[in-house]
């Protein structure tokens, strides 16, 4: 460093010389100049340049005196080391829980007690009147819950159909499909409606034969009833019906129509109780008329007992007291944990 300032300096000194050697040049009056024109400006020597000296030369360097420092240097003071930090203590494994056992529900006991069905007594009555218009069904059943021990709720009415009957003879032969399609014919009804029963027989003090023809025409009603019977006393008409079938024959009407209501009847007894029995044809007969108002003929047929005819009701499952309270003493926890484990074991067997 000593030595760059003594070379600057040495520059500066030099530079100011040439400054004023121009100024003398330019100006010769200057007083810097006299005695000096003649003369030249000797060129100064240059100084020699000092070493320098090193850091222990230097006395104000506490350095390198004897090497050592005249004010010691305190100690460093130690770091405090950190505390080491407290290992965590390890967090205890949850102790898994065991799945629990679904309970299942104890099996319902069927109810296999079979009741013991209803007995039932069907028949059908018949009753003869003039008039079949003025039958009532409603009053009927009250006349026949009256005639028998059977409440009203119990009685059902079935089939209601009217029947009008004659009888014809004639002294020749014929057969039932000759005979059917001719009344048929006559009363102007189908052949289905007509039932007949032919009986032929010799008279012994003439040896005639004589032939009984029987008819039932079945009307579903009423107000065709009349017209029917009508039709079936004209003896002149069943003749010509039989004509145009290719027959001639002689007839007379032997019996004159006669109209009835055919009514099937139903009664329910009750239970584990004997069907109920069938009321007599003069109890009948007598109940009618005082509950219907009219005159009638009454007779029963076709009688049949059996266990009464249900339709089996749906069958309701009922819990078990038991069950139920089991039900109610599981959590919603324990419900779903009882799904979980149930959904786990049929993927188990599906894997």
């Amino acid at each position: 460093m000593a030595r760059f300032l003594l070379t600057v300096l040495m520059g500066f000194v030099t530079s100011r010389q040439v400054w004023a050697q121009a100024d003398c040049d330019e100006d010769p009056e200057l007083d810097l100049c006299e005695d000096n024109t003649d003369k030249p400006m000797p060129m100064p020597m240059p100084m020699p340049m000092p070493m320098p000296k090193s850091d222990c030369d230097a006395d104000e360097v506490d350095l390198c005196d004897d090497d050592e420092m005249s004010t010691p240097m305190p100690a460093p003071m130690p770091m405090p080391l950190p505390a080491p930090m407290p290992m965590p203590e390890p967090m205890p494994m949850p102790t898994p829980m065991a799945s629990p056992t679904p309970t299942t529900p104890a099996p319902v006991q069927a109810d296999t007690t079979t009741p013991t069905p209803a007995q039932v007594t069907s028949f059908d009555t018949e009753m003869e009147l003039d008039d079949v218009t003025k039958f009532d069904t409603d009053k009927f059943k009250e006349a026949m819950a009256a005639a028998s021990s059977v409440s009203a709720d119990k009685i059902k009415i079935g089939k209601v159909e009217y029947k009008t009957k004659v009888q014809y003879s004639m002294p020749t032969s014929v057969d039932r499909v000759a005979a059917q399609k001719a009344i048929a014919k006559a009363c102007n009804v189908s052949e289905s409606q007509v039932e007949v029963a032919i009986e032929s027989r010799r008279l012994s003090e003439f040896r005639r034969l004589a032939t009984t023809i029987a008819a039932t025409i079945t009307a579903q009603a009423a107000s065709t009833v009349s017209s029917i019977a009508t039709k079936a006393a004209d003896a002149a008409g069943l003749k010509q019906a039989f004509q145009e079938g290719g027959l001639t024959v002689e007839l007379t009407v032997a019996k004159q129509p006669k109209n009835a209501v055919v009514v099937s009847t139903m009664l329910t007894g009750e239970a584990g109780a004997p069907a109920p029995e069938v009321p007599p044809a003069s109890t009948i007969q007598s109940q009618v008329s005082a509950k219907v108002g009219i005159e009638v003929v009454a007779t029963t047929s076709n009688v049949s007992t059996g266990p009464q005819n249900t339709t089996a009701a749906p069958t309701t499952t009922k819990l078990s007291e038991k069950s139920v309270d089991d039900a109610k003493g599981q959590t919603p926890s324990t419900l779903l944990a009882c799904a979980m484990a149930t959904l786990v074991a049929l993927f188990l067997d599906a894997a």
